[in-house]
């Protein structure tokens, strides 16, 4: 019996977990308008609590994309890592 890639990787496939993927309320879609705003919230030190208010999104969508412009070095992170 040959070796198939294609039903090796079918198989790893459905093994696959997906994180964050059933969390509600949780948006990875940002515009540009809305990622300008929150840089500029961001360094002003609001809390997230308040960025997502003022944004009308989820603290926790706001948490990842703090994490995504901090670790693509758009943003500085927080002293002591105070993100809330």
């Amino acid at each position: 019996m040959l070796f198939s890639p294609i039903k090796h990787y079918e198989y790893c496939r459905r093994s696959i977990y997906v994180a964050l993927e059933d969390v509600p309320d949780l948006d990875f879609f940002w515009d540009s308008k809305e990622i300008n705003m929150f840089e500029i919230l961001w360094n002003r030190e609001l809390p997230i609590s308040e960025i997502a208010e003022i944004l009308g999104k989820t603290e926790i969508s706001v948490l990842f994309l703090s994490m995504d412009r901090i670790l693509k070095e758009k943003i500085e992170p927080r002293k002591g890592w105070c993100l809330w």
